[in-house]
Formats: structure tokens, sequence, C-alpha cells
């Protein structure tokens, strides 16, 4: 049961993070919104997605930004700016880590 709580828990993060992955989310405002400790919260989450809150979110901004460079005709900036993150060359070395290439050359793959 108490196992199950925590998964609902995890699976109620996940749901919140992708709605609201373009705001500014402290891990503190995020663990009291879900009513437990920064670290347990970070714990649980790691437990049942085997990856950091930070990855998760990194991860879900970088899936949008690549929708947005195939799909729009934005600016890199805006685009890093839109799926929230605050600073060009921290949205660019984590799109690099993420899906191997640049923001750039992903976008030359637009047909």
């Amino acid at each position: 049961h108490i196992r199950q709580d925590k998964k609902n828990r995890v699976t109620k993060v996940i749901r919140w993070l992708s709605s609201h992955y373009t705001e500014e989310i402290s891990l503190h405002e995020l663990a009291q919104k879900f009513y437990v400790s920064p670290y347990h919260l970070c714990r649980e989450f790691k437990a049942s997605t085997n990856a950091t809150i930070i990855q998760y979110l990194n991860a879900v901004r970088i899936i949008e930004a690549q929708k947005m460079l195939l799909s729009t005709d934005k600016t890199i900036t805006q685009i890093s700016s839109e799926v929230g993150f605050d600073s060009i060359t921290h949205f660019e070395r984590i799109f690099k880590k993420i899906t191997g290439s640049t923001p750039r050359s992903a976008r030359k793959l637009k047909i």
C-alpha cells in the first residue's frame, strides 16, 4: 500500500511537470506542492523513474524544443526560452547532451 502511494505521487509529479515544464520550477516548491520533503521527493522519483527530477524535466523540455525546431520558424533563443530554459548556453549544452546534436543541426533536418 505504501509503495502504491509513492508510485501515485511520482505519477502526479510527472503529470504536473509535463504540463508546467515551461515554468521556472524549484525543487522546494515542487516538494511543498506534493506535501513531502525535497530529499524524499528526489529519492522517490529516482527510485521510480531511474532519473532525477532535473533529468526528467530537461528531457521533457528538449522533446518539446525538438518539435518546435522542426515545426516552427521561431529562433533557437525563442524556443529555448519558451520551453523553460533561462540561458541559451545551458539549453544548447543540455540539447546536445540529450540528443547528440546541436539545435542548429537538428533544425537543418526540417524539410
